[in-house]
């Protein structure tokens, strides 16, 4: 391969740890972008991030190729800090494409969307539904490969042993709360909490956990219900596989949640939205187990799937192993880097 020089590029965040992995056996100098204004007023804050993505014209300069983490991130092809001559990769991992269908970007900034897309040479998405997504925008199949992202890998070996306990009566969800554009919430978790308390009418003893280090303030942003336990952050979330019956996660435009394929992993029967990546997995389960952006029929599919019994639940648990058991780190990275590789020998 002829091409040595690539970049990593990411928002000041810092970069998500499994793209982190996905880039690491191409010895890609990672850069990254500084903190996008947040200022209210919508024109000043294009402005600044306009200026920002501007400014970075030296920090990537003389790159062959550069991997952006983020479908946002494009916005640099339109400043002129990325060289014409250099190759873009993109993966496609955010809610964006969700966000870019559904209401939340406007007229204009779709159009320029559209059209910065199709100077990217190769899209790397993080599961089938983003790649359906891009496809949706435009962009041509071919210049679209899937690579999932896996748990860490010491993580996997622990939930591989995990028995999960299929005669309770515990729901999981793990997951950090994200709420933006006012109160939109990315991982659903307003959804499951009314999907909960609707099924808790008709299941005696139902509980949910939900596991993750929110704040007081975003949890105060839902009407909690007796069984609902807000964990906080946890050394370990196989204590909480472990004791559960269900995961549930009802995302809005999650890409492709690891936390769904740690579940799986751990043997647990998964419910997931339509708009959940994962929900190409959870289909190999129980096409069922895929319900619409709807509290009623996600808490219809939970009391279904209480009142099965001990061995159709035991069936679906091996199911669910089989297909998290088969996702890891080394064939992510293998097959990320395999397609980085064909499409820059591709471009000489």
């Amino acid at each position: 391969m002829v091409y040595r020089n690539i970049a990593f590029v990411h928002l000041s965040n810092g970069g998500h740890w499994a793209h982190k992995n996905f880039v690491s056996d191409l010895k890609a100098k990672e850069i990254t972008v500084p903190e996008l204004s947040r200022v209210n007023n919508r024109g000043l804050r294009y402005l600044n991030i306009y200026k920002t993505f501007s400014g970075m014209k030296k920090s990537l300069n003389g790159f062959d190729a550069i991997i952006f983490e983020d479908l946002a991130l494009v916005g640099l092809l339109y400043s002129g800090a990325v060289d014409k001559k250099t190759k873009i990769i993109v993966i496609v991992a955010s809610e964006w494409p969700y966000l870019i269908f559904n209401g939340f970007v406007s007229r204009p900034k779709l159009l320029l969307y559209k059209m910065l897309i199709k100077k990217v040479g190769l899209f790397i998405a993080v599961s089938n539904m983003q790649r359906d997504f891009l496809i949706k925008l435009g962009v041509k199949p071919e210049k679209i490969k899937v690579v999932y992202p896996a748990p860490k890998e010491n993580v996997r070996k622990e939930l591989l042993k995990i028995k999960p306990n299929l005669k309770s009566k515990n729901i999981v969800f793990v997951g950090n709360i994200r709420l933006r554009f006012g109160n939109f919430d990315l991982k659903g978790v307003d959804l499951l909490v009314k999907a909960f308390k609707e099924a808790k009418k008709r299941i005696k003893g139902l509980r949910l956990f939900i596991v993750g280090g929110n704040s007081e303030y975003i949890v105060s942003q839902y009407s909690i219900a007796e069984g609902i336990i807000f964990t906080g952050t946890v050394k370990s979330i196989a204590d909480y596989l472990r004791k559960a019956a269900l995961y549930v996660h009802l995302g809005r435009g999650d890409a492709m949640a690891i936390s769904v394929t740690e579940a799986l992993t751990a043997g647990l029967p998964t419910i997931v939205s339509e708009y959940t990546g994962s929900k190409e997995f959870v289909n190999k389960i129980n096409q069922k187990f895929v319900v619409p952006l709807d509290y009623h029929k996600a808490a219809k599919e939970i009391e279904d799937y209480f009142n099965l019994s001990y061995a159709e639940k035991l069936r679906l648990s091996k199911k669910a192993r089989e297909i998290g058991r088969e996702v890891n780190e080394k064939s992510g990275r293998m097959l990320f880097k395999k397609y980085i590789e064909e499409f820059l020998d591709r471009s000489i």
